[in-house]
């Protein structure tokens, strides 16, 4: 009959559908958990700087600007390390540079990747130090005396090309950070040698006390953040003014930006104080930004003075 054939078609669905559940459920419980999913690994930190002592398993770097050097662990003491592995690192000289991404464990900076830049007394490399001598006449040069007590002449890169005429010539623009340079500024280059020491990059770090800064406009405000971005920072200086900053622009780059100041602006909260020194470059550029402890101190408004006229009051008297 049509109603019985009905119910023996939803009988034998429902008989299907129960198979496939349950074969479903002996396929879950027969097959492994899923493992747990690893926690993602601290976001490691890059620095870049000269390698200044070595110790068993361990690195001293000073990073770039910094006068001190922090100690970095590539493997603890008795581990066992594969022989090429040690080579590298017992081939690794003070005065290297070098790039170092590492995370934090426990008390160590642990050592996830490492680049050498340029071996220790190879043909370019990081050079911090103090102006000694500059000339800006005929032959440019600069004489620096490094950290390590150690004095060299650098000479611009030689260029060619439109603008330099048939035989070539200094490269202009660093000519031109030459002339704003004093006997006494720290500076940090980057330097290359071929029948000279050249002088690739440069920044400043401090000028020499007295000295004019670059551009004949500069000087050292400090005050309170009052706003900031990834590259700029506005700040409402102790005299009442209120101004904007940005890095200073590394000299032989692409318009690269102070690494230094920027991670400073990075770290900076609205309403702190600071310090900076800055010279007119066509904005406001900052080669020093130092954070100060505590908040600027914010003079309470006055409230306002309400006059209230007086009817028929006397008119002051005449002497």
């Amino acid at each position: 009959m049509p109603g019985q054939s009905w119910m023996i078609r939803i009988v034998l669905c429902l008989l299907v559908v129960s198979a496939g559940c349950a074969l479903w459920a002996a396929q879950m419980q027969s097959a492994p958990a899923p493992a747990p999913a690893a926690p993602a690994a601290p976001a490691g930190e890059t620095v870049h700087g000269v390698l200044t002592a070595k110790g068993e398993g361990w690195l001293d770097v000073r990073s770039e600007g910094q006068k001190l050097s922090l100690r970095y662990t590539l493997f603890q003491p008795g581990t066992r390390i594969d022989g090429k592995v040690q080579a590298f690192f017992d081939g690794l000289a003070p005065g290297a540079e070098l790039e170092i991404t590492w995370q934090p464990r426990g008390t160590f900076r642990m050592i996830s990747k490492l680049s050498v830049v340029a071996a220790a007394g190879g043909a370019s490399g990081l050079v911090t130090g103090t102006v000694t001598d500059v000339s800006t006449k005929g032959m440019a040069y600069l004489e620096v005396r490094d950290d390590q007590g150690r004095t060299d002449r650098y000479w611009p890169a030689y260029r060619g090309g439109p603008g330099y005429g048939p035989v070539g010539g200094f490269d202009k623009e660093m000519c031109h950070a030459f002339t704003e340079r004093h006997v006494g500024d720290r500076v940090e280059i980057r330097k290359s040698v071929d029948d000279h020491i050249r002088v690739v990059t440069m920044r400043l770090l401090a000028l020499a006390p007295g000295a004019a800064p670059p551009g004949g406009e500069g000087g050292a405000v400090t005050g309170a953040v009052a706003e900031k971005g990834k590259d700029w920072v506005v700040i409402n200086a102790e005299d009442g003014t209120k101004e904007r900053y940005m890095p200073q622009r590394v000299i032989g780059t692409a318009d690269e930006l102070d690494k230094n100041v920027l991670a400073a602006i990075a770290g900076l909260r609205i309403g702190q104080r600071v310090e900076v020194h800055w010279f007119r470059d066509g904005e406001r550029r900052l080669y020093v930004l130092k954070a100060l402890a505590g908040r600027a101190a914010v003079a309470p408004k006055a409230a306002p003075v309400k006059t209230v006229p007086v009817p028929n009051a006397p008119a002051p008297a005449r002497v």
